[in-house]
C-alpha cells in the first residue's frame, strides 16, 4: 500500500513548481525579451559564420552580447545563449516534422 504522505507531498510540490513557473513566465519584461531576441539573432549569425566550430560560435555570441549588455554577468549571458540555441533547435525540429 502506498505511503499517502509521500504522495501528497509530491503532489503539493508539483503544483507549487507549476505555479511558480507560470508566474515567472508572466514576469517577462521588454528588456528580457530584447536580450533573448539579440541572442537568437547572434546564434543564427554564428551558425552561418562558423558552421563547424561550437567554441567559436559561443565566443562570438558572448563577445557580442557583452558589447550590447556590458552590465550583465557572463554566466547570465551564457545561459541566454544556451536558451537561444535550445529554441532554435526546437524550431528546426518542428520545421522538419
Amino acid at each position: 500500500m502506498p505511503d499517502w504522505n509521500i504522495l501528497i507531498t509530491l503532489l503539493v510540490a508539483t503544483v507549487i513548481v507549476i505555479v511558480v513557473a507560470y508566474f515567472i513566465h508572466l514576469r517577462r519584461t521588454p528588456q528580457r525579451e530584447a536580450l533573448e531576441l539579440w541572442a537568437i539573432q547572434l546564434v543564427r549569425a554564428a551558425e552561418q559564420m562558423f558552421p563547424q566550430d561550437n567554441a567559436t560560435k559561443l565566443d562570438y555570441c558572448l563577445d557580442m552580447l557583452t558589447r550590447i549588455y556590458p552590465a550583465l554577468d557572463e554566466d547570465l549571458l551564457r545561459s541566454v545563449i544556451e536558451y537561444a540555441v535550445y529554441r532554435l533547435k526546437k524550431e528546426t525540429a518542428q520545421d522538419d516534422a
